[in-house]
């Protein structure tokens, strides 16, 4: 077990659970994702569900990094098969961080756009399909809302017949939090049935404040106990699980260990 301290990383020619990344996403159930670690999926029966929205609440005094390598861990299924993935920096994450996680899972001869990055900027270049009379007059959040929704639709026509992944943090879940405070919409449902599995990841405090436990398919959460780092299933609810890792191969490696 390890103190959440450490600089680490996955290590992107291990075996998945018990059988390689191939043959273990040929198990997942249909109308489920795997989430890339075996344990999990069959506490979850399954996997994510697909259209769902899951929720990695990690407790405050837990480095980012420890979610972001478990989300590695996830995005390096997606990837594998040349899905796309949108990402939003997350946690005070900066982008060339997050980039340099998922550069191993990358295809060899993946396309250059196949991970794409989206910050919450209002003043970037217009949306083809409005007018700028028209976008000037849009609040900052609808402004952000629109980018984001043009962001996804390229994506998914890009990529046709292909998984398409979702990962927010904070940022965009506050503009839709406000955009529904100020308009009565909730736009989490338009992104849910956009993407294949949209990831928020957040501290847990963020999540509470902008109702998202309300929201998820799937709510885990990451805390420490006596150092220990645990990640625990809350919906639905599983048995909790030790984050261990492994240097045999040289590289820090990382599985989920029943306390149960």
């Amino acid at each position: 077990m390890f103190s959440d301290s450490y600089n680490y990383k996955i290590n992107p020619t291990r075996r998945q659970g018990r059988g390689s990344a191939r043959l273990y996403a040929s198990k997942c159930r249909e109308g489920y994702i795997n989430s890339g670690y075996e344990e999990l999926d069959e506490e979850l029966r399954g996997g994510f569900p697909r259209k769902g929205i899951v929720l990695l609440e990690t407790h405050s005094n837990i480095n980012s990094k420890v979610p972001l390598t478990l989300l590695t861990g996830i995005l390096s299924n997606v990837l594998r098969n040349d899905n796309p993935i949108l990402i939003e920096p997350f946690m005070a994450i900066e982008e060339k961080t997050i980039m340099s996680y998922i550069r191993p899972y990358l295809p060899q001869e993946q396309r250059k756009d196949l991970v794409r990055f989206y910050q919450m900027d209002a003043n970037k270049d217009l949306p083809s399909n409005y007018t700028k009379s028209h976008f000037q007059n849009l609040s900052n959040s609808q402004k952000q809302i629109q980018y984001f929704r043009d962001m996804m639709a390229k994506t998914r026509r890009d990529y046709q017949n292909k998984l398409l992944v979702n990962v927010m943090g904070r940022g965009m879940c506050s503009t839709l939090h406000q955009y529904q405070k100020d308009h009565g919409i909730n736009l989490m449902n338009f992104i849910s049935a956009s993407a294949d599995l949209t990831l928020i990841a957040l501290e847990q405090s963020h999540a509470t404040e902008l109702n998202l436990t309300e929201l998820a398919d799937v709510q885990l959460r990451l805390f420490r106990i006596n150092g220990t780092l645990i990640l625990h299933s809350v919906i639905p609810e599983t048995v909790p699980f030790a984050i261990v890792t492994d240097k045999t191969s040289g590289y820090p490696t990382i599985r989920l260990e029943s306390l149960v």
